[in-house]
């Protein structure tokens, strides 16, 4: 592949695409203030790459225009920024009918920023030429494991596919409802109420949600239900109470009895705290 870095009038850039499909539709853009303090302050430390959409033409030629295959949140960043050009490295990479450059992929610099469902859709690209997936993850520098995971991803609800591409769900948590429905998917996340203070899902908070939803389609009480909780916090109390009451034991007894009521106001300090 020739790379050459050239200045390029910002107009003149788009996001990746192959053949008609944009590579990462939900390609996170959206947020680029911390990027455009970085720049205001350091520069621009690494170019954009990109690659001509007419390989016909030359570079210079004003109807030339090019796609971004590294870097768009930066390319994004110093549009905000009101840059009229910027510095790109040019890669020829041949994106027409369909078909991406593997080499490319495979020097392992691209995928560096590609998110979730951009490399996901890149995996379903490859498998649309006849790549099977262990092609695909070799190429792609994952686990087999995980290019199914992807491919799942891609049958994910858009609520859940938005999630994992802003970084707000892991892959790994993913993977804990990647079987279910997308409806089911939904109302799980639905169903989530705890989360970290920048809006992260972690992987304990959906399997409570998940069991919150398997029991409700039991028609069991919802775990973590106040009025549940309140009445096993009581149920123990109770149950402590009358231990606690009950003689005479000998010794042995006793010490076991002590044991259950240290393990029993435990989990009502716990219980409480839940409420």
């Amino acid at each position: 592949m020739d790379e050459q870095v050239i200045r390029v009038e910002i107009g003149r850039l788009s996001p990746l695409r192959v053949g008609d499909e944009l590579v990462n539709p939900r390609i996170r853009t959206h947020n680029t203030k911390d990027l455009q303090a970085s720049i205001r302050q350091h520069g621009l430390l690494q170019p954009p790459v990109i690659t001509p959409i007419h390989p016909q033409l030359d570079y210079t030629d004003p109807e030339q225009s090019f796609y971004i295959l590294l870097g768009e949140r930066r390319v994004t960043a110093c549009r905000a920024l009101g840059w009229k050009t910027i510095e790109c490295k040019v890669e020829d990479v041949d994106t027409t009918g369909g078909s991406i450059d593997i080499a490319l992929l495979a020097t392992g610099n691209i995928q560096q920023e590609f998110s979730p469902l951009q490399t996901a859709n890149l995996a379903r690209m490859l498998a649309e030429q006849g790549e099977n997936n262990l092609r695909i993850s070799r190429t792609l520098g994952i686990t087999k494991s995980m290019t199914a995971l992807l491919f799942q991803l891609l049958e994910a609800s858009d609520k859940v596919q938005g999630l994992v591409d802003s970084g707000k769900m892991s892959m790994s948590t993913f993977r804990t409802i990647a079987a279910r429905s997308t409806e089911e998917q939904d109302a799980i996340v639905d169903e989530t109420k705890v989360r970290n203070e920048d809006g992260r899902v972690t992987r304990n908070a959906i399997k409570s949600a998940r069991k919150r939803h398997d029991d409700a389609k039991k028609g069991e009480p919802l775990a973590g239900d106040e009025v549940t909780v309140r009445t096993v916090a009581h149920g123990i109390e109770q149950l402590a109470d009358k231990l606690s009451k009950m003689a005479p034991f000998e010794r042995s007894e006793k010490t076991v009895v002590r044991h259950f009521l240290a393990r029993f106001k435990g989990i009502v300090e716990v219980l409480e705290e839940v409420l």
